[in-house]
Formats: structure tokens, sequence, C-alpha cells
């Protein structure tokens, strides 16, 4: 008898507990949820269908049509432009949020943020005034979120700023902005050009590695406008050279001097630096293919061993370049036989 009681009263606990959750549910939806949402119809602060929870006011005493008119101005403000403002709400929060050393979480959700498009209406002035901004996290964080942008809006006051931002205080926020160059285009192209060549002199090498790689994003490049470049060879990192040899490959006409200077430094022991280069001779012709033969014939056996690769676009169905290379078939190295 006692458990069936037991039984009994612990099954009519659960149903009260349920029909009293229940009760409190249907309470805080009718009162508060249904309430502080009427819908768009009743934006108006005098509309009858507002919530019973607010002070209603007293019915505006204006004409009809200046009555209307208020309702379509105060709704188009409500809806069009709040997610709008939400947005730049969150990505300003991004933007003026310091980090210590790595900025990838920064620009994930800043990348996020823009994957739908933003009017430039909006959007424009937003950045212009967060590049005013006194942090340079925030100015450099602010130049990647143009990156993002400027190719498809390709405003000139974006451009303008990104050209001005070159000759910041902080060494990352030149950066930032020459990168952000690459993505406009050929709009402004002699600007940029012109401004990526001064930059190749800055005193950051990462500076100068941004700038030698836009020189190579927008187009073709005369010889004497390209003489900058080709003397980047000689820079003090391998990281500004690499840059600088993937770029070369855009300079037209090929110059003995370039090919030349290609040449010395292949001898670099750097392979990031050794692919570049190759690359870069593999699109330049006869005179890079007989600067590739005679860095087979060298002494370095790690650079003979990636030279038979690049040298088949340079000498398809030529039989002088076959007999080269056989004399290779049987070579000390293993690898450099393979590779032939």
């Amino acid at each position: 008898n006692l458990m069936t009681k037991n039984n009994s009263l612990r099954s009519f606990s659960i149903i009260f507990v349920a029909f009293v959750s229940a009760l409190v549910g249907w309470l805080w939806k009718g009162l508060f949820i249904e309430s502080y949402h009427p819908g768009p119809q009743c934006l108006h602060a005098n509309s009858p269908l507002r919530s019973p929870l607010r002070r209603r006011t007293r019915p505006s005493l204006a004409p009809r049509s200046t009555h209307v008119t208020a309702v379509k101005r105060r709704h188009h403000s409500r809806t069009v432009p709040v997610p709008i403002k939400k947005r730049l709400s969150a990505l300003s929060t991004w933007l003026t949020r310091p980090y210590k050393k790595h900025s990838a979480q920064h620009k994930s959700a800043i990348q996020f943020l823009l994957i739908s498009p933003i009017s430039s209406e909006y959007l424009v002035p937003f950045w212009l005034q967060h590049l005013k901004n006194n942090s340079w996290q925030t100015r450099q964080l602010t130049t990647y979120g143009i990156s993002l942008v400027v190719g498809v809006l390709q405003e000139t006051t974006l451009i303008q700023s990104l050209l001005v931002l070159v000759k910041d205080k902080a060494w990352q926020v030149r950066a930032g902005a020459i990168r952000a160059l690459r993505r406009v285009g050929k709009k402004q192209r002699e600007k940029i050009i012109r401004t990526a060549l001064q930059m190749l002199k800055d005193q950051q090498w990462q500076v100068r590695a941004e700038a030698a790689n836009v020189l190579g994003e927008v187009g073709e490049l005369s010889l004497v406008k390209a003489s900058p470049l080709w003397q980047a060879l000689n820079d003090s990192q391998w990281q500004v050279k690499a840059a600088a040899a993937l770029s070369l490959a855009h300079v037209r006409p090929t110059s003995k001097v370039v090919v030349k200077a290609l040449e010395e430094a292949l001898f670099v022991q750097e392979p990031s630096l050794r692919y570049a280069i190759l690359k870069t001779l593999s699109t330049m012709g006869d005179m890079a293919r007989l600067a590739l033969i005679r860095a087979l014939q060298s002494n370095d056996d790690s650079l003979r061993r990636l030279v038979p690769h690049y040298l088949v676009p340079l000498g398809k169905h030529d039989t002088t370049l076959v007999e080269i290379l056989s004399k290779f078939l049987r070579d000390r190295d293993v690898q450099v036989a393979i590779a032939t």
C-alpha cells in the first residue's frame, strides 16, 4: 500500500509540474514575446496595434497624407538600415579589438561579416572612419577588410586612402595597404606601379616583398620601369628575392640583364627562392634555356635535380636539347638521372 501511495504521489507531482510549466510558458509568450514583436504594421508610435505593455500616446493630429508619409519613412529606416547597422557594429567591434600575436581570428570574423555585400553608401564612410584610428592594429585590420571589397566596389576614395597609407608609421599598416592594392585591378594602374616601385626601398622586408608581389599582378611591365624589380634580386631577404623573381615573369621584352640576375640568384641555398626563379626562367625563351643548361652542368646537385623539369616548356621537339639531356641519363647523382 505504501508503494502504491508513493507512486501515485510521484505521478501527481510530475503532472502538476508539467501543467505549471505549460501555464508559465503560455503566459510568457502572450504577455511579453508577442507584445514586444508586434510586426511591421505596428511600427508607428500611435498605432492601435502597438504593444499594450507600452504607454499609448495621443493619436497624431496631422493630415492623413503627412501621417502616411511619416509611417512609410519610419518603416524604411527600421527595416533596411538596421541589419546593416548591426553588421557594421560587429565589424567595428572586431576592428577595434586588440590582439597579442596573431590576428587570424579577427580576419576570419571580418571575412565572415563581409560575405554578403554591403552598399558602398554605408561601407565607404565606415572604412574611412576606421582608417583614421590611432591604433595601428585597427588600421591594419581595416586595410585587410578593404582588400576584400575594393575589387568589387572600385571606389576612388578608398584607393586614394590606400595610396596614402603606404607611408604610415607602422610597417604592418604599410604592408596591409600594399597588399590591398593587389585587388584593385587595372584602375589607376600607373599610380599603383609608381607607389610599389617606391616601396621596394622600404626599410622593412615584409613591405618590400608585398611591393614586389603587387608589381607581378598589375600586368606587363616595361624593362625601364622594372629596373628596381630585378635589382631587388640582390636583397638581403630571400622572401623579397622570391617575390621579385616571380614578378619578373611579366617584364617585356626579356633582357639578358634580367636573365643573368636570375641565374646568379639560383645558387642561393633556399628551396622556395629556387622554385620561384626556375618558374620565371621557364617562361623567358631561348636566353633562359641557356641559363638552365648551365645550371644543369653545375656542381650543385640539389639545383640540378630541379632543372630538367623546367627545361621541358623551353625545348619541346628540340633535338639539340634532347642530345644535351641524354648525357645526364647516367649522371653520378641518381636523382638527376631520374629527373632527366
